[in-house]
């Protein structure tokens, strides 16, 4: 993904459901090329508060992230512009300026910005210069004043002497984009598209011919919270004409699991979950959702998904999106024999980040399958992630891919962490006789790696692999005969003959070894002529310690 260089968009926002609408745009704007900062304020700015409002630093600090990030990003900057938040973003404070949490992209450290992805965070110290920056705004708390009964009210873009300050360059254009005006408690989903249509107005003006705005998300993805008075009747009550369920339990993602109590949700979910996602987290704020505890074990082995790291926000727009897409998943279940329920629960935890790797595998297991670790449903097309999940999920037939094309994909799933699906490959990839599949199976089973250890198929495959001369395969059951190992007869007989098989494939190392069998009498008949037969092939073929083995024997033609 390039960066359109010289653009940016600033999206201004009031706090209240700030969440919804960050999430909101980031699924709905495909193969994006251009920064994207959302902000807002707890304190309006002056003229109706003071000058110690929270807007400056955010705005200021939201240019400066704009600026610096490559490649672009959709991003919210808040608590006084030192954070940059790309996903899972919550508002935890009511007044206070720290007022989100989230997965940080970027902090503001004095003169310097951090960028963070995953464990690395990496100095970003060039900034670029903006020709056009487009400021879409929507009202909220930064836009607001007192009314004549004295309380906030949104009034009308107040941005604009600050936001130019901010540029040395005075040819710098800053557009303005209203979307509207109002307090963000009242900006409906509705309302959430039109910003996200001016958004898509920007891009044209840009003349950003491959990004794309995707607005199908369903509507009727609702939120239910747990609380001790609750019964089943009224859980069922509001699932009604729900299209997807995001519960939100108590601690770490439990819920009441006395099916005869009367007060637990765990016999819908049983019924629901085949119909319908039901999501489960929790109302806590921070922290992700797990299943350590058997309240939240027994509701995923019932059928609901896991929330994991997401917050309550991201989960119910990511299943509005999923939700929205329903026809297009159907579609390609019926081509494909998958189930929709399969297809949702994949894609939904693309991407996410499980509490712990014990975690990931624990529900992996659970259902037989191992998730993407790329986040799916981000700046990818509904079509574009439904062929990712079918190369990921279905292991191609033999006659459909060839050895080196299994191989290729083996490796990926092996080396990104789906060490099972990996394993799966190579040995699909080591009965088509691939013997670099052969020894890699084979030391899967030795060590246990992505399967269970077995001694007698790791000696299987090793096998396998010598007869076709790979190395490492000979020099493995050379080992097992010499030392008896592995359930393999003790014979150095037998090693000795491996290494002589190794030795006439032209490996140099394998024909120096012999050379000092020969010349020790180690294992074989002393033999000087025999010794030097074995270091002459090493040294003919640039091996250094042969040709000094050689010279120190007094040989010196032909090497």
């Amino acid at each position: 993904m390039n960066t359109h260089p010289g653009f940016a968009i600033l999206i201004t926002h009031g706090t209240d459901t700030l969440a919804w609408t960050h999430a909101a745009v980031r699924y709905a704007v495909k193969h994006n090329k251009v920064n994207i900062a959302i902000t807002g304020s707890q304190i309006p700015m002056p003229d109706g508060v003071g000058d110690f409002s929270d807007a400056y630093a955010n705005i200021g600090n939201s240019i400066r992230f704009l600026t610096q990030f490559k490649p672009p990003h959709i991003f919210t900057v808040f608590n006084n512009g030192q954070n940059a938040f790309s996903d899972s973003l919550y508002k935890i404070n009511r007044w206070d300026n720290q007022a989100f949490e989230g997965d940080l992209i970027g902090t503001m450290q004095w003169d310097e910005v951090k960028f963070h992805d995953d464990e690395v965070v990496e100095t970003l110290e060039t900034p670029e210069s903006l020709d056009t920056l487009y400021v879409v705004t929507t009202g909220g708390t930064i836009e607001s004043t007192f009314n004549g009964e004295g309380v906030l009210s949104p009034q009308q873009n107040r941005l604009s002497e600050f936001i130019k300050s901010k540029f040395d360059n005075p040819d710098t254009r800053i557009i303005y984009v209203p979307a509207c005006t109002i307090d963000s408690s009242d900006l409906t989903f509705e309302k959430m598209r039109a910003v996200i249509n001016k958004v898509k107005e920007c891009f044209d003006n840009m003349s950003l011919s491959d990004a794309e705005v995707d607005l199908d998300f369903d509507e009727n993805v609702r939120i239910l919270y747990t609380d001790p008075f609750k019964t089943e009747a009224q859980y069922r009550k509001e699932m009604e004409g729900a299209s997807a369920v995001i519960l939100a339990g108590y601690g770490g993602g439990n819920i009441n699991i006395d099916d005869g109590s009367g007060f637990s949700p765990l016999q819908l979910i049983r019924e629901k979950s085949k119909e319908m996602p039901i999501l489960l987290t929790s109302q806590v704020a921070l922290g992700p959702a797990d299943f350590i505890y058997e309240n939240a074990w027994e509701a995923v082995k019932a059928g609901a998904i896991s929330g994991v790291d997401l917050s309550i926000p991201e989960i119910q727009i990511r299943l509005a999106y999923l939700m929205g897409h329903r026809r297009q998943i159907e579609s390609y279940c019926q081509t494909h024999g998958k189930t929709f329920m399969e297809v949702v629960e994949w894609l939904f935890l693309s991407g996410m980040k499980f509490r712990t790797h014990r975690s990931r595998r624990k529900y992996e297991e659970l259902r037989g399958v191992a998730f993407d670790k790329r986040d799916l449903l981000i700046d990818y097309t509904m079509e574009e992630s439904l062929h990712v999940f079918q190369e990921f999920t279905e292991t191609p037939a033999d006659n459909e891919m060839d050895v080196e094309k299994i191989l290729e994909l083996a490796t990926e799933y092996y080396d990104n962490g789906h060490k099972e699906k990996g394993f799966a490959l190579y040995k699909k990839a080591a009965e088509l006789g691939s013997a670099q599949a052969q020894h890699f199976v084979a030391n899967c089973y030795r060590f246990g790696l992505a399967t269970t250890k077995d001694e007698n198929e790791a000696v299987h495959w090793y096998r396998k692999a010598a007869d076709q001369d790979y190395l490492q395969s000979i020099y493995a059951l050379a080992e097992f005969h010499m030392w008896g190992s592995y359930g393999v007869e003790k014979s150095t007989e037998k090693a000795v003959q491996l290494w002589h098989k190794a030795a006439e494939t032209g490996d140099v190392i394998a024909q120096h070894s012999l050379g000092n069998l020969y010349l020790e009498g180690l294992y074989v008949e002393q033999n000087r002529e025999e010794a030097i037969k074995w270091y002459r092939k090493a040294a003919q073929q640039g091996y250094k310690p042969s040709r000094k083995k050689l010279l120190a024997l007094g040989v010196e033609e032909d090497i």
